[in-house]
């Protein structure tokens, strides 16, 4: 990222404040595939019991499925 984009940035976060340009910008949204990530592995991903490829990709969508219906029920517990 060069001076010139930096600046724009700056102008950006005065203009509309730090949320909403970070908003529109996408920057610092990063985190939040990180933390999709990091929870992912610690429920589902200690290990995968299968040896041949077709089967590992199966298991993981299973576990995606989970991980999809165990968000899903956390979010509704949070309202």
């Amino acid at each position: 990222m060069g001076p010139d984009e930096r600046k724009a940035l700056a102008s950006l976060d005065e203009a509309f404040g730090k949320e909403l340009a970070h908003r529109m910008t996408g920057y610092n949204s990063r985190w939040l595939v990180e933390v999709f990530f990091s929870i992912f592995k610690r429920l589902f991903g200690e290990h995968i019991g299968n040896r041949l490829f077709p089967m590992m990709v199966i298991s993981m969508n299973y576990r995606y499925v989970l991980y999809d219906i165990y968000r899903d029920f956390m979010i509704e517990a949070r309202k």
